[in-house]
């Protein structure tokens, strides 16, 4: 009986996962302010962007592997010999840990590129197994300490003993070959805090002849006489620190090697988090003997300028085999509020060689000019504004360079079941005007008109306390929004908590499930007027938990049988379905395609992620439209749906008039749904009354008043409302 048990919770899992499946879709244009389509619209945006370049496919050419700081999260575009195409799939073949930096370099000369990555313990390695034409392996490299001491999984180097290389959890060093032999050699800024420059020397080629280990001597932690001691402030051919001078390691620092100036000497490009440029230090000696006495901003011309810790990227992006320079915030968390993160992705182009670069500046938001991008914190809403009987997107920001949030406004100018999106504005409803920022937006009936009121928790700039408001929708033929009629509701809540809209109780109010910061979940109901009560602040077991810090979730119908399913995403963006999540409580995860596993997987989308329903494909199993956390979108489509017909959604209701005491009212429609029934004069009568495409509605009148009822049904995400008459 036991395992008779246990097979049938294993299938039920099955079950429930199979309902819930998806893949990425990038088939939906999207077009920019100049008619452009986006051919990476759907890429998920980008803010602290790392570059590396690495052969995914196998056609020998490299493609893009981008590690989004901000965002914990992999990118993966295949080189088109002229643009690169975004390809996510490739995302789930590196390794889950990678930890707050990402270099991706040739160790062991054996033409693939293996993986360097962040350690609690400093660095950690993975060498590059792949076999020929097959997808990326890797192995972890154990570094060996000395003998009977078990292995390192950290990177070991040799000073006074044999100790792990030590890193600042922000710092990202340089890994390169200095001194020439063909191995990699590593930069870093000391450990301990004193503004100093450590050199570690690979000696893989003197000790063993080849470079294939990884066995390294710090060679010195104080390479070149050098002193960091505060942004742009150095002190060389080691003197002391001025004064008033920093001497310690208070914020993350980055270095880059590279030959600068073409006298074959490295020099180093380095920057703090405080910083908001490159500087360049020229080295006039060599490796072991470094002569440096200045410092300039780097490029000398139109040097780098960005409000957030700039990190520099030697790599080639531009097709032509130089490695060009690009630049990106080495940021884990957005500062400044007017940081301007949807253009965070600077190229500067070597119109030189790699022997003698120059570097030409060419534009602040590579690839982010081919995405949907709104800096950071994509929440997305679709509604029908217009009323042309499509889906229009609205997304919501965390904040603009004037320090307070917008609404981003594409116009639905497909159909029902072809979207087509059109850039409109970047600040609808000039909402930048207001004080908020972290503005998060709904669309919803407040005040029970049948129209769309907009709903948004929002942080105001004048006392940093976040609090849900609404804006009454007092247009007709398109909503119409005044930011001068903003009505605040009693109700407070953090900055990372996110509210889901959906009327739990069926009364015709919508009432609130709040993701807290400590992971639990909390039901608030509406007791009319905006006027919210705590119910559960457990609600559906979801108690504190380190593995969903403020949960974002969306209620809908998303296996079209009539019964409502719980969407969340965590911080990891990890997206999980809960179906008939009353009566339920089996998790999906595994959900998201993967075209070359040719599995159903736990995919990442991108950092914290905001969910959101929305039938774009007029399907009778709906999409699901992803923001996150690096300001961009993803879009899932339900992989098991089918076209709904051609004509809008309809419900019937017969008979009608019914009879009190001898009928049924059947509730017939050409889409899956469920409603309400309420008197004329709006008191609740029945709810949660579910329909399908197949099964009909039914509603028993044999305790009914003789009078008038309105059945109000949700299809689709669009309310339905009917009369019917009892006698």
């Amino acid at each position: 009986m036991k395992y008779l048990l246990l097979l049938f919770l294993a299938l039920s899992s099955l079950f429930v996962q199979a309902q819930f499946t998806y893949r990425l879709d990038q088939s939906v244009q999207v077009l920019n302010s100049n008619q452009d389509v986006l051919p990476l619209a759907w890429a998920g945006g980008m803010n602290a962007s790392q570059y590396n370049t690495i052969d995914l496919d196998g056609d020998g050419k490299d493609d893009l592997v981008i590690y989004d700081r901000m965002a914990n999260k992999i990118q993966t575009f295949l080189n088109t010999g002229f643009a690169y195409s975004y390809a996510p799939a490739y995302e789930n073949q590196f390794p889950a840990d990678l930890t707050n930096w990402l270099l991706l370099r040739d160790y062991n000369c054996d033409g693939k590129k293996d993986i360097f990555t962040g350690d609690i313990f400093g660095i950690k390695v993975y060498r590059n197994t792949t076999p020929p034409g097959e997808k990326l392996r890797w192995e972890r490299f154990m570094f060996y300490v000395g003998p009977n001491i078990p292995k390192s999984i950290a990177l070991i180097t040799k000073g006074n003993t044999s100790t792990n290389l030590q890193l600042q959890y922000d710092d990202l060093p340089s890994i390169s070959d200095v001194d020439g032999d063909g191995d990699l050699d590593i930069f870093n800024f000391r450990f301990t805090g004193s503004g100093t420059i450590e050199f570690h020397q690979n000696l893989s080629k003197e000790n063993y002849g080849s470079c294939d280990s990884l066995e390294f001597e710090r060679k010195t932690q104080k390479w070149a006489g050098l002193t960091e001691c505060n942004c742009e402030d150095f002190a060389f051919n080691n003197d002391v620190c001025p004064t008033n001078g920093r001497v310690k390691h208070a914020v993350g620092k980055s270095i880059l090697a590279l030959d600068a100036d073409a006298d074959t000497k490295l020099d180093l490009i380095i920057s703090e988090a405080s910083c908001s440029n490159l500087s360049l230090l020229r080295n006039e000696g060599d490796v072991f003997n470094p002569i440096i006495n200045t410092d300039v901003d780097f490029p000398e011309i139109d040097p780098v300028d960005f409000l957030i810790f700039p990190a520099g990227y030697y790599e080639d992006v531009t097709f032509d085999g130089n490695k060009d320079l690009l630049v990106a915030p080495n940021i884990y968390s957005k500062v400044y509020l007017t940081a301007d993160l949807n253009h965070s992705s600077w190229l500067y182009q070597n119109t030189g060689s790699d022997a003698a670069p120059s570097f030409e500046f060419v534009k602040k938001n590579f690839l982010q000019e081919h995405m949907i991008d709104v800096g950071d914190n994509a929440i997305p809403a679709l509604a029908d504004f217009d009323n042309d009987n499509d889906l229009d997107l609205f997304i919501s920001q965390h904040a603009a360079t004037t320090g307070t949030a917008g609404i981003y406004f594409f116009e639905n100018k497909g159909n029902a079941s072809e979207p087509k999106f059109e850039f409109v504005s970047d600040n609808y409803w000039n909402f930048r005007s207001t004080s908020f920022y972290n503005l998060k937006i709904k669309f919803g009936d407040v005040n029970r008109d049948s129209k769309q009121d907009l709903i948004f928790t929002a942080t105001s700039t004048e006392n940093g306390q976040t609090h849900l408001y609404y804006i009454l929708n007092t247009g007709s033929a398109t909503y119409d929004f005044n930011t001068a009629n903003i009505q605040e509701v009693n109700f407070t809540m953090s900055q990372p908590e996110n509210i889901c809209l959906v009327d739990e109780n069926y009364d015709g109010n919508l009432d609130i499930i709040i993701g807290k910061s400590d992971g639990s979940l909390q039901l608030w109901t509406n007791n009319g007027g905006m006027n919210f009560s705590l119910v559960d602040d457990t609600y559906l077991g979801f108690d504190a938990s380190l593995l969903r810090q403020s949960v974002a979730c969306s209620v809908s119908d998303l296996d079209g049988d009539g019964k409502r399913d719980l969407l969340f995403g965590n911080q990891d963006g990890i997206l999980s379905v809960i179906s008939d999540y009353k009566n339920q409580t089996a998790v999906a995860t595994e959900i998201v395609y993967n075209d070359i596993d040719e599995t159903y997987t736990e995919k990442g989308l991108g950092g914290r992620i905001w969910p959101t329903v929305a039938n774009l494909f007029n399907a009778n199993r709906p999409s699901v439209v992803v923001g996150n956390i690096m300001g961009g979108l993803m879009l899932l489509k339900n992989d098991n749906s089918a076209p709904l017909p051609s004509e809008g959604a309809a419900i019937e209701l017969f008979p009608n008039p019914v009879k009190q005491h001898e009928e049924v009212l059947i509730i017939k429609s050409n889409r899956n749904g469920f409603g309400t029934v309420y008197t004329s004069s709006g008191q609740l009568v029945q709810r949660d009354i579910s329909f399908t495409v197949d099964n009909p509605g039914r509603l028993l009148t044999y305790n009914l008043a003789p009078g008038v009822y309105i059945f109000r049904a949700t299809v689709n995400g669009k309310w339905i409302s009917k009369r019917f008459v009892v006698f």
